[in-house]
């Protein structure tokens, strides 16, 4: 991912003064749901070994993990038990799913239908970042309609 910027709720990270980053430096790579994992349905039918082919469903939901935080000048800098308290009404919320897109070259016309669930990134006692665990409504990216 090359994104360091996304809309929530018609709201933008960098509003908070956030961006994505890893806060794992160990981690060389990340396995991501791509969603679309098909479940197929079918039946037996007596006397023979080729089953009835019923359809197929959906079995889970796009999700994927972000951090994110407070850099200025290359330097990770705490969040404030103020901002954190406006970051987590922004984010986990019960409200149901809402609009989130990348902003991110070849993902300006995609977006997704989503929530997070959210947990602090603590170093030495201080908040300087957060995990978000984001689940959202379709198992696939949502496409703009063209103007």
């Amino acid at each position: 991912m090359t994104s360091t910027n996304f809309i929530y709720d018609n709201t933008q990270l960098s509003t908070y003064g956030l961006c994505i980053c890893r806060f794992q430096s160990d981690a060389s790579f990340a396995n991501v749901s791509a969603g679309s994992q098909i479940e197929f349905h079918l039946s037996p039918i007596p006397g023979r070994d080729k089953p009835l082919f019923l359809g197929t469903a959906y079995t889970d939901t796009l999700q994927a993990v972000i951090q994110v935080g407070k850099i200025h000048c290359g330097k990770a800098e705490p969040i404030t038990s103020r901002e954190l308290s406006q970051l987590m009404r922004w984010l986990n919320r019960k409200d149901g799913f809402h609009k989130f897109k990348l902003l991110q070259k070849d993902f300006e016309n995609l977006y997704a239908l989503a929530n997070f669930n959210v947990q602090k990134i603590e170093i030495a006692g201080k908040v300087y970042g957060l995990e978000l665990s984001m689940t959202t409504l379709h198992p696939y990216l949502l496409e703009e309609p063209a103007v």
